[in-house]
């Protein structure tokens, strides 16, 4: 069973592969719906695969230069990115699982994404956060263990 641990991983939003600083976790969620087609007298239910779909949550700590995904763009969404001609409202979003100390090996998962919302915390007894909340636009893809970083 491989194991890895979390202070290596990155995450990178845009066509320049630019990592978010300060960086704290990262979580993935990938859902696919089903449609049951179960028929009258069928002893077990039986459903098929629908529409895929997937969301990802980038937390930060916050420093006061503020988030690094503007809020407005040109497409007045709020993401500034363009790549190879594509809309402004979504950028090429890599989550790394393995980033090791050598910077040769990467495994990570990657697709197109939307930044859906961005939101700040403040605790007491913690640093401020930054947290980005991102929806998938197409194909969520992984990379298996590569020498080159980057989707692009």
């Amino acid at each position: 069973m491989a194991q890895f641990h979390g202070k290596q991983a990155n995450i990178e939003w845009d066509i320049a592969g630019t990592p978010l600083q300060h960086a704290q976790s990262w979580s993935l969620s990938a859902t696919v719906e089903v449609a049951e087609r179960t028929s009258m007298q069928d002893t077990w239910k039986t459903r098929l695969a629908g529409f895929k779909d997937w969301t990802a949550t980038v937390e930060c700590q916050a420093d006061d230069s503020g988030p690094e995904i503007p809020y407005t763009g040109e497409s007045g969404l709020g993401y500034d990115p363009d790549y190879v001609g594509d809309s402004d409202n979504k950028a090429k979003l890599d989550l790394y699982l393995v980033y090791d100390s050598t910077n040769t090996n990467f495994a990570y998962i990657y697709g197109d994404a939307v930044c859906s919302g961005i939101s700040y915390s403040v605790d007491a007894n913690d640093v401020g956060k930054i947290t980005y909340s991102f929806q998938g636009s197409g194909t969520l893809t992984s990379s298996g263990v590569v020498n080159t970083s980057h989707s692009y």
